[in-house]
C-alpha cells in the first residue's frame, strides 16, 4: 500500500453545496454532482449526492467511491440521522464534521463519533486536503467502477469512474462486470488531460473498444482480474440489521453495491437479486427500503 496524489471526498448535509463550491470547480451533475481541482499536486473529486433525499441510491454511491466524508450540520432532523446511519454502515472511518451544533448525543458509537469538528467550512478546507490516503497499487489488480457512459462522435465509447485499485495503461485489455465483456482502452483521460497511465484513487476517463455505451449500467466494474469476483443472482451471509428502519408494509428492497443497484428480496441471510450483480471480498451490500419513513436503510450484508 502507498501514498498516492489524488483525494475522493463526498460532501453531504445541508450546506453541501456551498461547502463543494469552496473546495473544488463544478462539472456535470445528474443524480450526483461532480467537482474538480488540484491542490499541491494532489488532484481531488468532490461528490455530492443533489438528488438526496428525495433518493436514498445517490447517498449511498457517494458514500462508496469516496475516500473521506464531510457532513455538514445546520440542523438536527431525520435526514441527518438517516446520513449517520448511512456513514456508519458503510464504515466511512475519515472525515469531518462542519457545525456549530452540539451533535455529540446524535453521532454517540458510531464512525461519526471519530471525525474531526470544524465550525466552518474556511477552518476545515485545508484539514480536508491534506487528507492522505494508502492505495493498492496492483496487488489486488485493477478495479474500477464506472459512474458514466456514452458516445462521442470521432471517439466512440467513454467511460468515466473512479479507479479503486491498481493501475491502468492505453491499449490495456480490461473485463467489463457484471457483463463479462472484455475492453481495450484506446485512450485515457483525467482532469481533461490526456495521459498514458492512471493510478488507484484517480478519476478516470477511458475511450474504449468493444462494447457500446448502451450496454453500460452505471455501477459496472472495470477489472483486470475476473476470476476474483462473484457474478451472481444471489449470496448469503449474515445480516446486520439496522435498528431505525421502519418496517412498513411495502417490501420493495434495494440492494446497493458501489454503484450497482437492483431490486432484490431478502429472507433471513440470502439475499436474491433481481439481475446478476459483480461482488468482491469486502464488498458492502447494503439493502434499503426506497420508500420507507424515515430511515429506508434496512442493513447491511459483507461479502466474505
Amino acid at each position: 500500500m502507498v501514498f498516492l496524489p489524488s483525494l475522493n471526498i463526498c460532501v453531504i448535509g445541508d450546506d453541501s453545496e456551498n461547502i463543494c463550491k469552496k473546495i473544488a470547480k463544478k462539472g456535470s451533475e445528474d443524480e450526483i454532482a461532480f467537482y474538480n481541482t488540484s491542490y499541491l499536486g494532489k488532484r481531488i473529486t468532490v461528490v455530492t449526492p443533489i438528488a438526496y433525499p428525495a433518493k436514498i441510491s445517490p447517498l449511498i454511491y457517494c458514500i462508496n467511491i469516496s475516500d473521506i466524508a464531510v457532513l455538514s450540520i445546520n440542523k438536527l432532523d431525520n435526514v441527518l440521522g438517516e446520513e449517520i446511519i448511512a456513514l456508519d454502515m458503510l464504515k466511512k472511518e475519515k472525515g469531518v464534521i462542519i457545525s456549530k451544533l452540539d451533535v455529540g448525543p446524535l453521532i454517540k458509537n458510531t464512525v461519526v463519533e471519530n471525525f474531526r469538528n470544524f465550525s466552518d467550512i474556511n477552518e476545515a478546507k485545508d484539514n480536508i486536503l491534506n487528507y492522505k490516503i494508502s492505495r493498492d497499487e496492483g496487488e489486488k489488480g485493477v478495479f474500477g467502477i464506472i459512474d458514466h457512459a456514452f458516445e462521442v462522435k470521432g471517439v466512440g465509447t467513454v467511460v468515466l469512474g473512479f479507479l479503486k485499485s491498481g493501475k491502468v495503461a492505453v491499449h490495456d485489455k480490461l473485463q467489463l462486470a457484471p457483463l463479462r465483456k472484455e475492453i481495450l482502452v484506446r485512450s485515457i483521460q483525467l482532469q481533461s488531460k490526456n495521459v498514458d497511465e492512471i493510478k488507484a484513487g484517480e478519476r478516470f476517463g477511458f475511450a474504449i473498444k468493444g462494447i457500446s455505451s448502451k450496454q453500460i449500467k452505471r455501477g459496472a466494474i472495470v477489472t483486470s482480474h475476473l476470476d476474483k469476483l462473484v457474478i451472481t443472482n444471489e449470496y448469503s451471509g449474515k445480516l446486520v440489521k439496522s435498528k431505525y428502519v421502519n418496517d412498513s408494509e411495502d417490501k420493495t428492497l434495494h440492494a446497493i453495491v458501489g454503484m450497482q443497484k437492483v431490486t432484490c428480496e431478502l429472507k433471513d441471510n440470502k439475499i436474491s437479486f433481481e439481475k446478476k450483480v459483480a461482488l468482491r471480498p469486502g464488498d458492502i451490500i447494503t439493502i434499503v427500503k426506497p420508500n420507507a419513513q424515515p430511515s429506508r436503510i434496512v442493513g447491511k450484508i459483507i461479502v466474505s
